[in-house]
């Protein structure tokens, strides 16, 4: 369970600015709180968790339904270049870095399913809404909420979504919100500059292999159309190879392109054979991402 003192302490180990962070036990939804926030002109990286939500919501309108503490519950206030069109990166962004937090931290295979969901095994893990506010051609703010399912078991779950939806301690990983929420502020950090052509080019890459959909037929609308790559527009021969490095806690630096090709090995983690393999990945929870000059990025 979340504390206001567990969620401080996850902000710092990610390097949010002191005092960003709010803790609630329970609100309508904290995409509408930030949201709310971010009018009044709250500065970029302000974000709510909370432990229950009672009108939680995502894509098109549906409903997000979670009993109170079972879930990672979180939205960020991000203020990106005024350019819509890097809006779609965001959710991107927010995608990889579930993916990777639920790996690093949850130990816990999981992988992005376009447009906004993380799954495991092909279950459900996680929901991202993206809500982006414009004046005229001017994007001003966008808002990214994360629902992700921590400690719910299959009974706990409603009928019609035991055979749909999982979480982190189903898939017999490590349940621990605190970690979860410190390794997810950290990657987002990371991932979110889309104004960099260098970080775009890492989080359309680092999409592409963590994806589940790409490559496979797509449907929109109700018309199936090509695959998920024509779809995204994400051709990985155009992607540049990423050039960040990954700073494990015992100080051996990997460099990016390695921590790429290693991704896919994430695949093979579970609770009981998997935790050798993610040991030789390494965890941002204490390590940091390090720019090609060895400057910190967190």
């Amino acid at each position: 369970m979340l504390t206001e003192s567990s969620v401080a302490g996850a902000a710092r180990v990610a390097g949010l600015p002191e005092g960003h962070v709010r803790f609630v036990e329970e609100t309508g939804s904290t995409n509408a709180d930030v949201l709310s926030l971010a009018e009044a002109g709250a500065p970029e990286w302000t974000t709510v968790v909370a432990a229950h939500q009672t009108s939680g919501r995502g894509r098109l309108g549906r409903s997000w339904a979670s009993a109170p503490g079972a879930s990672l519950l979180v939205s960020v206030l991000l203020r990106p270049p005024e350019d819509p069109r890097l809006a779609p990166l965001i959710s991107l962004a927010a995608g990889v870095s579930t993916v990777m937090a639920c790996a690093l931290a949850g130990r816990v295979q999981a992988r992005c399913k376009w447009p906004n969901d993380v799954v495991s095994r092909g279950r459900k893990l996680a929901g991202i809404l993206a809500e982006a506010r414009a004046s005229g051609a001017r994007m001003t703010h966008v808002v990214v909420g994360l629902g992700l399912n921590v400690t719910q078991r299959p009974e706990d779950l409603p009928g019609d979504l035991r055979h749909t939806a999982t979480s982190v301690a189903t898939e017999g990983g490590v349940a621990d919100h605190a970690l979860l929420l410190a390794e997810y502020l950290g990657m987002l950090r990371l991932h979110a500059r889309v104004e960099d052509a260098e970080v775009r080019g890492s989080v359309m890459e680092l999409y592409r292999r963590s994806s589940e959909t790409i490559g496979r037929p797509a449907r929109g609308g109700g018309l199936r159309f090509g695959n998920a790559q024509q779809r995204a527009h994400l051709d990985p021969r155009r992607v540049r190879k990423p050039v960040l490095a990954l700073h494990r806690f015992h100080r051996d630096a990997v460099g990016a392109r390695d921590a790429v090709e290693r991704l896919p090995r994430l695949d093979a983690v579970d609770a009981r054979g998997g935790l050798r393999k993610l040991r030789r990945f390494g965890s941002c929870v204490r390590g940091r991402f390090i720019g090609s000059e060895g400057r910190a990025g967190l």
